[in-house]
């Protein structure tokens, strides 16, 4: 049975699709669970970070959704304002940071340690990273791609600070004078500081995918 005509349409005469306003709705879902979560790590209460976990697994929940929609709207779409690829990629390399945020909120809650002041600093990091991914985002609808690309760079910068962190938080633990009596705590601690660390790292892959794609396009 051949194609009607609206069918011919539909496949290919392009929709208004604004692949640029999902971008932003993703980073400022993305945006909210950081916030969310930097009240997470400020507090030290079971029953308020019981209360914040809730709210993180929501925002990621919706950040699937977001990641699907755009997804949906590519396999509507014939004719796209930059390659499907790139499309793809910056969707996905932003979903993975509130995966990662989730993920590390997860293990703090599930391990019972307070918040230390390493995890702290690294939240403030990832924060800082995420408000530069935010201004590049919004930059691309205007096709403004040396600055999309300056705050690119800017936000991969944090993940150097994070990492600087990180180990210095291991050399300090792995020194303690109670390091053997308390073993399995500072194992915890490590874990957490590896969950922070690999989402600063997703952070970078971001910052990397809008450098590429700013390359390309200037």
């Amino acid at each position: 049975m051949g194609l009607s005509l609206n069918g011919v349409k539909d496949t290919f005469i392009p929709r208004d699709i604004p692949f640029y306003e999902l971008f932003e709705g993703q980073i400022e879902n993305i945006i909210s669970g950081t916030e969310v979560f930097e009240k997470f790590i400020n507090t030290n209460d079971n029953n308020e970070k019981e209360k914040f976990l809730e709210q993180i697994t929501g925002i990621e929940d919706r950040g699937d959704q977001k990641r699907f929609e755009i997804s949906k709207a590519l396999a509507k779409t014939f004719i796209t304002p930059i390659d499907r690829e790139d499309i793809l990629d910056i969707s996905t390399s932003l979903d993975e940071i509130l995966n990662y945020i989730h993920t590390a909120a997860k293990e703090i809650k599930i391990y019972q340690v307070n918040s230390t002041e390493s995890m702290k600093k690294m939240v403030e990091k990832i924060m800082s990273s995420i408000k530069e991914l935010k201004e590049a985002i919004y930059l691309l609808k205007s096709k403004k791609y040396d600055e999309v690309f300056k705050h690119a760079v800017i936000a991969k910068t944090y993940e150097n600070d994070v990492e600087d962190i990180y180990r210095k938080a291991l050399k300090e633990m792995f020194e303690s004078n109670d390091l053997n009596e308390n073993l399995g705590h500072y194992l915890k601690l490590r874990e957490i500081y590896r969950h922070l660390s690999n989402t600063a790292d997703k952070c970078d892959d971001a910052g990397t995918v809008l450098i590429d794609l700013s390359v390309k396009m200037m």
